[in-house]
């Protein structure tokens, strides 16, 4: 599931591409960072795409805890508890991915890459210890009232489909996406797959700790403020991805980390200086854990506001040592700078021992 995204001119990209209707087929490339198709203006679509707002949809996710069956975290939420209410889950058999969204309110959404538009690619390993292959892309249903597009990756082993972890975000956007006039109303991150399943869960550790490794990725949005004068006012949207490392104290019952405190976080492609650190939050019984301690930083920036939210479950799998063999959620952060700036962002992670 290291996904190296193509950058978000990908999604308007599908989005402009979505032309006839709702099916379609796929598009898939070994090559991980393919080119756009050639019969698309990457600069129409882009400015298609962007000059709607996906900032107040994407803070919503960051403001909502995960709930737990597969990790879910969406823009729609309970009042009383803040924790997210539209659930993602997934299927998969190792040809086609499926990816279901039960929604607390407007309908319910199904992706799949045998009937949807697919504009992805596939890796020949994955780093997930016990698996074999990997695969990941955007998928988009495309309806002249309704729109959704998601980016989906998921980690196999290929003689059993079922050993598979699955991760990604989504957006929803209500109007016609060729047309002047959609409004993007919702969205969520999800990881999915048997081995974080509520329905099997592991006999946690008790003593000792472990550090877990991997990646993060997904989607931002930003208005800027005064640091750059020329932008002041304009909204950009685009992808994001980091290396993770997370520290579990089985002991304590305890788990947090950082995003992009080793390597960095790369925004489109491009090496930045932010880093997203998770505070240690508790870990439950059943091995899933949630909290609002994300926070943002950058070594020239100084953040007026600084929150968020993650969590995420703990593998039923147990490796020889007998610690969860990995461990994946969801994450969400919004920050405001002192020149006014507010950045929001999503995604999805995994780490390994």
């Amino acid at each position: 599931m290291q996904i190296k995204m193509a950058a978000a001119i990908a999604v308007a990209l599908m989005l402009a591409a979505c032309g006839g209707g709702g099916g379609g087929g796929s598009t898939v490339s070994s090559d991980p960072t393919p080119e756009p198709p050639p019969a698309v203006s990457a600069e129409g679509a882009t400015s298609s795409l962007t000059s709607v707002s996906a900032r107040q949809p994407t803070k919503r996710i960051a403001g909502s805890l995960p709930t737990f069956g597969s990790v879910s975290q969406s823009a729609t939420r309970d009042g009383a508890t803040g924790v997210s209410t539209d659930r993602a889950s997934t299927s998969f058999d190792g040809t086609t991915l499926e990816i279901q969204v039960a929604r607390q309110r407007g309908n319910d959404i199904d992706l799949n890459t045998d009937e949807d538009l697919v504009y992805a690619f596939l890796y020949d390993r994955t780093p997930i210890p016990g698996h074999d292959r990997a695969g990941g892309g955007f998928i988009a249903d495309y309806k002249p009232s309704e729109t959704t597009v998601a980016y989906a990756a998921v980690s196999w082993l290929n003689s059993d489909p079922m050993d598979y972890l699955a991760g990604g975000y989504w957006l929803h956007a209500t109007g016609d996406i060729r047309g002047a006039s959609f409004t993007i109303d919702a969205g969520g991150a999800f990881v999915d797959g048997p081995e974080i399943s509520l329905a099997a869960r592991p006999r946690m550790p008790t003593l000792g700790s472990a550090t877990y490794r991997g990646d993060a990725e997904g989607l931002y949005a930003v208005e800027y403020g005064s640091e750059i004068p020329a932008y002041r006012g304009q909204e950009e949207l685009g992808v994001w991805g980091g290396d993770l490392r997370l520290t579990a104290n089985f002991a304590a019952r305890s788990i947090g980390g950082c995003i992009g405190c080793d390597v960095g976080i790369w925004v489109n492609g491009i090496a930045s200086d932010y880093r997203a650190r998770l505070g240690t939050v508790p870990v439950d019984s059943r091995g899933t854990f949630r909290g609002s301690t994300v926070r943002l930083e950058h070594p020239q920036l100084s953040f007026t506001r600084n929150a968020g939210n993650w969590g995420g479950m703990f593998s039923n799998r147990l490796d020889a040592s007998g610690d969860p063999r990995l461990v994946a959620g969801t994450v969400g952060g919004d920050a405001t700078s002192a020149g006014g700036s507010n950045v929001v962002f999503v995604g999805a992670w995994y780490g390994t021992k």
